[in-house]
């Protein structure tokens, strides 16, 4: 049994990946009532399936995730109900033997709420995320916003993507606010 999603081999993370993408996908239309549309990237020939307000697939994916939360803690409970120990359910998590002792580490996760990868993570540099420009269809590096001009952190639109421009309209129109002495008071 592999120890965490990471230790699959790549084709099985791709299968739970896609698996867990279609599980999204129908939540959010049963659930949120949204509807997929069939996009078609630029200089494709094959069209790709996506929820049609992709904001109702992020708040499925996070209803999943409360939900998958609850259940790990449900079946944590029934597996000790069932005689198994903290450390073979910290196993089964898939919690590293190093550091802490693994029970330790997976009662306080189960009883105590205390995620373990959240609080040894060490941060390195400045994260960064990218994603793709529905206006102009470009790769962009994404610096996160941290209260700074669109222009500091996020880079690879076109010259000419309406979005960009409209991103940073509404920055500067906000600092502009900020700094007149209205702040969007009246």
């Amino acid at each position: 049994m592999a120890a965490s999603f990471r230790d699959l081999r790549v084709s099985e993370q791709v299968l739970w990946r896609a698996r867990l993408q279609r599980l999204i996908c129908r939540c959010a239309k049963e659930g949120l009532w949204t509807k997929e549309i069939l996009e078609q990237p630029a200089g494709s020939d094959i069209g790709v399936w996506a929820l049609y307000k992709p904001l109702l697939g992020l708040r499925a994916a996070h209803l999943i995730r409360e939900a998958a939360i609850e259940q790990v803690t449900l079946h944590a409970l029934q597996a000790r109900g069932a005689g198994w120990s903290w450390d073979e359910i910290g196993a089964a998590m898939g919690l590293p033997t190093g550091g802490d002792p693994r029970e330790d580490t997976a009662y306080e996760w189960i009883v105590e709420g205390r995620d373990p990868d959240r609080s040894s993570r060490e941060k390195v540099g400045f994260p960064q995320t990218r994603w793709r420009c529905g206006c102009c269809e470009r790769e962009i590096e994404d610096a996160g916003p941290f209260g700074s001009s669109p222009q500091c952190h996020e880079y690879g639109h076109a010259d000419d993507c309406a979005r960009w421009d409209e991103t940073v309209r509404e920055w500067d129109a906000v600092r502009h606010r900020q700094f007149s002495g209205r702040g969007g008071q009246r």
